[in-house]
């Protein structure tokens, strides 16, 4: 029977990591084709979207991950998915950021606008919430822009359930967007 247990107990953690290991990938995958929409509309390239907001996110069926049990549990909106989702890469799929490393070649420097930090110990592309902004929508709206800015606070939920934690408060759009210690244990 003890054998039977274990096995049984082992197949079920394989499953469980295979699912959970697809979500995220889902989510990565989902979180690059805004990503790239946003890049597209913004440098008014051919696009099969005329707003981020028409790229679908992943449905997440299996509520058993930590991640799926996050989104659940907060009832992320569209927005609040793709504010979370850039704090992700970093940990498991850095290259996704990469386009953001991407030089504006009349200033010979990166573009501004994308938000964004390097680090001397990470070579990659550290999002910040200039990245979300951007991304969103607000790198040429001012009003979206000063809407996203008025939405962030310690109150906001993703903040003040610890999903995602700042350095400073009032939290800047300068602000690394960074998942806190708990929700990568979760994650």
């Amino acid at each position: 029977v003890s054998l039977w247990l274990r096995f049984l107990t082992t197949a079920y953690t394989e499953i469980f990591y295979k699912m959970h290991t697809m979500i995220l990938q889902q989510e990565v995958a989902w979180i690059e084709k805004v990503i790239e929409t946003a890049l597209n509309l913004y440098f008014q390239h051919d696009c099969q979207y005329t707003a981020i907001q028409e790229v679908a996110p992943p449905s997440v069926v299996d509520e058993t991950s930590g991640y799926a049990q996050l989104l659940k549990k907060y009832d992320l909106s569209h927005e609040e998915r793709i504010l979370l989702m850039p704090a992700l890469p970093p940990h498991i799929k850095p290259q996704a950021l990469d386009v953001f490393l991407t030089k504006n070649k009349d200033l010979d420097r990166e573009f501004s606008e994308f938000g964004g930090v390097k680090e001397e110990l990470q070579r990659g592309f550290i999002p910040t919430l200039a990245t979300a902004n951007f991304i969103l929508g607000g790198a040429n709206d001012l009003e979206a822009r000063l809407g996203f800015m008025k939405s962030l606070h310690k109150d906001h939920k993703l903040y003040k359930n610890g999903v995602l934690r700042a350095d400073h408060y009032p939290i800047k759009l300068r602000e690394k967007l960074q998942l806190s210690d708990e929700s990568l244990n979760v994650i």
